[in-house]
């Protein structure tokens, strides 16, 4: 009997023993992974974040070719031929705790090749890719946009070609609080302008193309991890106009 009991104490003691191993090892995976959680909340809040700033358009646009901004001398700058960049940047701000290294970023037309339609104005029209390009459903392709340029008592015509190819520019680091300028698209302008000129009129909106552009942003941060966050960009409701001077806003909006 003595012998039964003890058999069974020791039956006791190794289950007891059993259970206390499982458990110090749940507690000890439990740990783990509250660890790795707080690790990676705790890189979530020291990552870098690359946002786009809203900025406001101030500029004279007597035809659609114009940029937004003029040169050293304050004469308006033409979008003459092929012209890939604006000289009007936009702002981008580091909201994050840590540097972010090889910023690299891109613009997308939204609608791909179908977003670009002929398009006939009192003195400028747009002139879209060719059926053929549109059934191939091409990524990259050409559209043209010609104008008048009445100023100086002469009729100028002005050709412009958009190439819509998403460029990649970089910049070397952006530190944490910190802001760098983006370039954008000339298309972007000349089409937002084309827009801002016929926009008053009471005219159907299948008459009209209001850009809308993707913007995507990556970048690594201080451990060599990979980011990577998209923009939509427009132009925002608010538009008016004083004189000679037309006023908008380029907004973004985070589609991620």
């Amino acid at each position: 009997m003595n012998e039964w009991f003890k058999n069974i104490i020791e039956v006791a003691a190794a289950v007891g023993t059993l259970w206390a191993a499982i458990s110090a090892r749940q507690s000890a995976k439990t740990s783990a992974k509250q660890l790795d959680t707080q690790i990676n909340e705790q890189e979530k809040v020291e990552r870098p974040r690359i946002v786009p700033l809203n900025k406001q358009v101030s500029a004279e646009i007597p035809f659609p070719l114009v940029d937004w901004s003029r040169d050293d001398h304050g004469r308006l700058n033409l979008f003459v031929g092929y012209s890939k960049f604006s000289e009007f940047t936009i702002p981008i701000i580091n909201t994050g705790k840590s540097f972010a290294l090889n910023v690299g970023y891109c613009y997308e037309i939204e609608g791909g090749i179908e977003a670009i339609e002929d398009k006939a104005y009192d003195d400028h029209y747009i002139i879209g890719p060719s059926a053929e390009e549109r059934i191939q459903k091409l990524d990259q392709f050409e559209f043209s946009i010609r104008a008048i340029d009445y100023r100086n008592s002469a009729e100028n015509r002005i050709l412009f070609i958009a190439e819509v190819i998403p460029y990649i520019n970089y910049i070397p680091i952006v530190q944490s609080n910190a802001t760098e300028q983006l370039q954008i698209p000339s298309y972007f302008v000349a089409l937002s302008n084309v827009y801002l000129l016929n926009c008053w009129d009471d005219r159907p909106d299948n008459e009209l193309i209001r850009p809308k552009l993707t913007l995507t942003i990556f970048y690594k941060d201080q451990f060599n991890n990979e980011h990577e966050d998209k923009f939509r960009m427009q132009l925002g409701g608010q538009m008016s106009q004083n004189g000679s001077i037309t006023k908008a806003w380029i907004e973004f909006e985070n589609k991620d």
